[in-house]
């Protein structure tokens, strides 16, 4: 092996080596320049390429954050070349994740057709957790903008620091449900929306009842589909259809800015019933990826 720590000016090459495995495992690729870019500029992220003279064959990253219950990583290589090349990354994956926190496990996705991936993990003593769906919607024709129930009003919040706590503090509660999720400091978690690739508050939603925020969606503007980065309901609220009413309303908006293609993630055990709710608007599954736990190296 030849690795190195991965240099800013990786983006390209290292995007050529996803969008391969991607393309091998799934038919697609699932990532774009820019969070290749994103990556390489968060402080928390550190990665890792073997570098065969410009040619990348493999490489690995490691990130913690404050808002994640495990520490997340992973490890590509691309189809061609050998598959013995992960193992030995994989482990310096994992004991850079013991020195980030020794108490948290090591997360890695990989998607259920990357069966090299899930044999390296499973080899290394990981186990499935969780599952997740891709969800995809392609418009053919342009969706309507949806009535809005007795006593609901949404608004866009503008770039203000008291309307953006208001959108944080509903999105927030809202996920405190779901597996793995961490409550977010306000400062840390707004720094992160401004940064992330597509970062749009055009895209943003806050549905209120009789005047009391309920329910947000925040949407991105990526190259290739509208995100749907996150929709949540607070569980006084639940049971009205704003979910719903958000989701079609981001589908109105990214078909008017050109953008037919509508895709999200959501665990196929959400506790709220999203799977069947995105299904109910029209999205369909296009890629299952499977969330693999490894504990933390004993010392």
């Amino acid at each position: 092996m030849t690795v190195r720590p991965v240099a800013p000016d990786d983006a390209a090459n290292l995007l050529t080596l996803i969008e391969t495995c991607d393309i091998a495992d799934d038919g697609e690729p699932d990532y774009t320049l820019e969070d290749v870019e994103d990556d390489l500029a968060r402080p928390g992220w550190r990665g890792w390429v073997d570098d065969r003279d410009g040619r990348f064959v493999a490489y690995a990253w490691v990130e913690r954050r404050d808002n994640q219950a495990a520490v997340h990583a992973d490890v590509r290589v691309h189809p061609d070349a050998d598959a013995a090349l992960a193992p030995p990354l994989l482990a310096m994956v994992r004991e850079e994740a013991s020195r980030l926190d020794p108490v948290r496990p090591v997360h890695v996705h990989a998607s259920t057709n990357a069966h090299r991936a899930r044999r390296w993990l499973s080899d290394a003593g990981g186990h499935v957790v969780r599952h997740y769906w891709r969800m995809v919607l392609d418009h053919e024709t342009p969706p309507t903008w949806p009535p809005l129930p007795a006593g609901v009003t949404l608004e866009q919040p503008a770039d203000d620091l008291d309307e953006l706590r208001v959108v944080h503090d509903v999105i927030d509660t809202a996920f405190l449900d779901e597996f793995g999720f961490v409550p977010s400091d306000f400062d840390s978690w707004l720094q992160r929306q401004r940064s992330s690739p597509g970062a749009d508050l055009g895209l943003w939603w806050l549905a209120r009842v009789d005047g009391v925020p309920a329910a947000v969606l925040i949407g991105r503007a990526w190259p290739d589909t509208g995100w749907v980065q996150g929709v949540g309901t607070l569980k006084e609220f639940r049971g009205r259809g704003l979910a719903r009413t958000l989701l079609l309303t981001a589908f109105a908006e990214f078909f008017r800015r050109g953008q037919p293609k509508v895709s999200l993630g959501v665990d196929a055990a959400n506790p709220t019933g999203a799977l069947a709710l995105y299904e109910s608007v029209g999205m369909r599954r296009a890629i299952e990826v499977q969330l693999y736990e490894l504990p933390p190296l004993t010392r």
